[in-house]
């Protein structure tokens, strides 16, 4: 049974509407200057897992694997993948045979929690056991997924982040969100259901660029536990008056994340609806209007 369910949104501004368009399905990044990124053709953004950038913007892991395979399990068959942003080349992670056989028995790293470890270079992952631990070595030139002793690395928390010193999200009812500037209580951007069978909108993961000058989101709509694809938005700060939100991608798997240069990167498709794939806009495809 599909846990997507066809309903209607609207993006508000004061004194304006902008209709996000029927059923929320699956949109073309490209279409708000986003471009895929070259090398990452095989991601799979799992569970809602999303890739891994690093603190320097320098490595991206994601995790890669044969989806049209039926026998294809992901927690079972840790494949992983990093791409060298800077010089666009892609090794495939080495798995150890030891984590191969702990995935086999659901002992294996648990991506969903990984983080960066002090120097930025090793993408560290927990076990379900305690003490257990697992990194990938991203600047080796032969990465490789092992074992590893670490102290405690829990991923960063939505509250970690500076958009939460300028702007916030306020909840006006169930079906209504609006994003409001901290300095004077300006309705930056609102999102309301508007789906007969829409119960609850959510918008979070919300994320400040480096530049301060973008706050990237994502919206998504409820009706009971099932949810709707979730949508990836980007909001001017800067402009001279609200402007408003862009609908980057739909639906989107994971958080967002900004590189240093203000970079966004997202994993967008998937759950049926297109392959997964990771896509990027720069600084200057905001500063476009979309297609």
């Amino acid at each position: 049974m599909s846990n997507h369910f066809p309903t209607a949104a609207t993006a508000l501004l004061p004194g304006a509407a902008l209709l996000l368009g029927g059923c929320l399905g699956a949109t073309d990044p490209a279409l708000s200057g986003g471009q895929r990124v070259p090398g990452t053709e095989l991601a799979i953004c799992p569970n809602d897992t999303g890739f891994f950038l690093s603190p320097d913007g320098r490595w991206l892991v994601f995790e890669i694997g044969d989806t049209s395979d039926p026998g294809y399990v992901a927690f079972a068959s840790p494949r992983f993948a990093v791409l060298d942003v800077v010089k666009a080349e892609v090794r495939e992670v080495v798995v150890a045979e030891d984590v191969l056989a702990l995935a086999g028995e659901q002992e294996g790293p648990l991506a969903a929690r990984a983080c960066w470890d002090a120097d930025g270079r090793r993408l560290v992952m927990p076990g379900p056991g305690r003490g257990s631990w697992f990194a990938i070595d991203a600047g080796s030139p032969a990465p490789g997924l092992a074992a590893a002793q670490s102290p405690a690395c829990a991923a960063e928390g939505e509250g970690d982040d500076p958009a939460a010193g300028v702007i916030r999200i306020e909840r006006r009812s169930p079906r209504r969100v609006e994003i409001t500037s901290r300095a004077g209580g300006e309705v930056l951007a609102a999102h309301e259901a508007e789906g007969a069978g829409s119960t609850r909108i959510d918008v979070g993961r919300l994320r400040l660029s480096p530049d301060g000058r973008y706050a990237s989101y994502v919206v998504t709509e409820r009706q009971g536990s099932f949810a709707s694809p979730s949508r990836a938005f980007v909001l001017d700060l800067a402009a001279p008056r609200p402007d408003r939100p862009r609908l980057l991608a739909a639906p989107v798997l994971g958080s967002p994340l900004w590189s240093p240069q203000s970079v966004l990167y997202a994993c967008t498709g998937g759950r049926g609806d297109s392959t997964p794939r990771i896509v990027r806009w720069s600084p200057e495809a905001f500063d476009r209007q979309p297609s």
